[in-house]
């Protein structure tokens, strides 16, 4: 009896072993206690990690995570590696200590402050962008290099700039990507001439037709058009600019607006997902000049029933 009790004993120990050693990979999620959570498929509860196990992982990183053991129904673990930074720049204010410049993050989830390499531009109490550089040792500070002083905190223009950074928006567009436009703006007569010959087209600028955007609005991508046609029948029709005439796949184009995804409105400004030849001009439904669009028009009786649709260029 004592002989299979030391068996099952050391056999449980060794299960318990194996369980230490395993590995998974996933992506840590850290919080402003200095905890991180992984989320795994194998464990119904996120494993939980204690900061002085989070090894050199920030907010994000994709990780490689050994599992330490199970404690409250949840499982421990310790980060081991680094597989990919989730994160390149970041953004926060500048502080000085014993002649060594350093980045508070505006990200309450970067549990350490980023010691910053020497740059005649550091100025105390000012907002900047920084490039993770490296942090292979836990007991010093991620190193990173400055990218651009954006202004003095509390400042309108440096918050706002703050904000544009930490959320990886580029104001800026690619000099190829800005040319290309330019082109395609220079080029317009000659592609509104090329597109009014595609016979299934409709010309529809006979029809009283207008947007619901205010007056100051920078770019309007929608319209409604309206005719009464008589016997209690309307005509109404929905009008979008057609973007993808001149945003054509696969090219740089396409390719810029992808990685951007939308527009950015903020209080005082938007940032738009292509450049302002098009967002601006070409592709929006401006007053009194021919535009492209996609529409749907269709015939509504004044019950609300629907009489007959169009869909189309």
């Amino acid at each position: 009896m004592v002989t299979k009790d030391l068996r099952l004993s050391n056999m449980s120990n060794f299960s318990d072993t194996i369980h230490r050693m395993k590995k998974i990979e996933g992506i840590v999620a850290t919080t402003s206690r200095g905890k991180g959570y992984v989320e795994h498929e194998e464990y119904e509860k996120d494993i939980e990690i204690e900061e002085k196990d989070l090894y050199t992982a920030l907010n994000r990183d994709t990780v490689e995570v050994e599992i330490l053991g199970k404690d409250r129904g949840r499982h421990k673990g310790r980060i081991v590696s680094v597989i990919k930074r989730a994160k390149e720049t970041f953004v926060g204010t500048v502080d000085e200590e014993n002649g060594l410049f350093f980045l508070i993050t505006d990200d309450f989830r970067v549990h350490r402050d980023f010691l910053i390499k020497e740059d005649k531009r550091l100025k105390t109490g000012h907002k900047a962008v920084v490039k993770f550089l490296e942090w292979t040792d836990t007991e010093k500070d991620p190193l990173v290099e400055l990218v651009s002083i954006l202004g003095k905190k509390g400042e309108n223009e440096a918050e706002i700039q703050s904000i544009i950074a930490n959320n990886g928006i580029f104001y800026d567009f690619p000099e190829t990507i800005a040319n290309a436009a330019k082109k395609i703006k220079s080029s317009e007569k000659q592609i509104f001439e090329e597109a009014l010959k595609d016979k299934e087209r409709k010309d529809i600028r006979d029809l009283p037709t207008f947007t619901i955007d205010p007056v100051d609005a920078k770019d309007f991508d929608d319209a409604i058009s309206f005719r009464d046609l008589g016997n209690d029948t309307y005509e109404i029709g929905v009008h979008i600019a057609d973007v993808s005439h001149y945003v054509l796949p696969n090219t740089q184009l396409d390719e810029e607006a992808q990685e951007r995804g939308f527009s950015t409105y903020l209080v005082d400004r938007t940032i738009p997902m292509l450049p302002e030849e098009l967002s601006n001009d070409l592709c929006s439904l401006k007053p009194n000049v021919d535009r492209l669009a996609f529409s749907v028009i269709f015939n509504i009786r004044k019950d609300g029933s629907i009489k007959d649709e169009w869909f189309g260029k």
